[in-house]
């Protein structure tokens, strides 16, 4: 897994508003038991979308192997050119009287 959102640093970068911690969730003590018990908490839609978005995709992308991925490509558009092709002579075939 990869942490995506949000960083410590992110706090101070986007001067995302902090919070305190909720005694009723069920993740607080684990939390305070890795980041302290003053740790600064923030809500995940703090973080401007841009920013969210930006790393969500360099996540994803990250992982595409492209070469593959062209190649995919490739051989959709062949399928989809051949679907075409199919679709036009059905379309075209000579109807019967009725």
């Amino acid at each position: 897994m990869t942490r995506l959102a949000i960083h410590p640093e992110d706090i101070r970068q986007f001067r995302l508003p902090p919070q305190l911690i909720k005694e009723t969730d069920s993740r607080a003590k684990g939390f305070r038991r890795d980041f302290g018990r003053n740790a600064k908490t923030v809500e995940l839609d703090a973080l401007p979308v841009d920013e969210l978005r930006r790393r969500v995709e360099q996540a994803v992308t990250g992982l595409i192997d492209f070469k593959i991925w062209d190649r995919q490509r490739q051989v959709q558009e062949v399928e989809l050119g051949c679907i075409r092709d199919f679709a036009h002579t059905l379309k075209n075939l000579p109807q019967a009287d009725a």
